[in-house]
């Protein structure tokens, strides 16, 4: 995730997300976690029906190469990820508005921008159709 939306690509130890599944054809739950992380068994960010689009803010913490994974239980579902913000980790100078810099544990809001919009499956790569799954974008 670092990077991507708006994010830097250092200093940054979790980012804040909305996380979106967009009319998805069956029932299911996504989890958010961080890259290199195993996902929590029995929990869940975002809860869906079928044809129900369904929304959640997601703070994950950021993993290996500063990215997050995705799961989807079961299924097939679109996954659409906004950045609203992210934490920063590494002692720099006070963000301002006009640098932008995390400072430790400093919380630093993003311009409003689509981070990832792509379809979550169980083992295949990131680009293929939709089905369950891991899934780590950049």
């Amino acid at each position: 995730m670092t990077g991507v939306g708006g994010v830097p690509t250092t200093g940054v130890s979790a980012v804040v997300l909305n996380a979106t599944v967009p009319a998805p054809a069956l029932k299911g739950h996504l989890q958010v976690y961080p890259l290199g992380a195993k996902p929590a068994v029995a929990t869940s960010n975002v809860n869906w029906r079928p044809g129900r689009t369904q929304a959640n803010a997601v703070t994950v913490a950021v993993g290996t190469g500063g990215k997050i994974g995705l799961m989807v239980d079961v299924g097939k579902a679109d996954v659409a990820l906004d950045v609203v913000g992210w934490y920063g980790d590494a002692p720099t100078p006070p963000a301002t508005i006009t640098t932008r810099r995390p400072r430790p544990g400093s919380w630093t809001p993003a311009p409003p921008v689509a981070a990832v919009r792509s379809p979550a499956r169980r083992s295949a790569p990131w680009s293929s159709p939709a089905t369950a799954g891991y899934r780590q974008p950049g």
